[in-house]
């Protein structure tokens, strides 16, 4: 079992934990589930209840977003090297293969304004 406290400027504290369990620990103590679903905290239904967040996504609709091609704001502007012109420009993540495995950590922000 390892934890890790984190926590944002103002924000409140989180803790991660990992848990790695060998599979005969695993069914000893919890069975052989055939399917686990976890279950959302209260804190989370009322967060969504207070910020109208309902919108949701399947996976591949996040990886279409995540890839999408996104116009560089004019402030991220780069210099060409061989005219010396700020360029504005486009940024896009492309994913070319895949591993054996992927892992896929989903995770729930908030986002501040600097």
């Amino acid at each position: 079992l390892r934890a890790l406290q984190l926590s944002g400027p103002g924000g409140p504290p989180h803790v991660k934990l990992t848990v790695e369990w060998d599979m005969s620990t695993k069914e000893r103590l919890f069975g052989s589930l055939q399917e686990e679903v976890v279950q959302d905290a209260e804190s989370v239904w009322r967060q969504q209840q207070a910020h109208g967040q309902q919108h949701s996504c399947t996976l591949d609709e996040c990886f279409q977003l995540y890839t999408k091609e996104e116009q560089l704001a004019p402030d991220d502007a780069w210099r060409c090297p061989h005219c010396k012109v700020p360029q504005q420009g486009t940024v896009k993540l492309s994913l070319w293969t895949l591993p054996d495995i992927l892992i896929i950590h989903l995770k729930r922000f908030r986002q501040v304004a600097e």
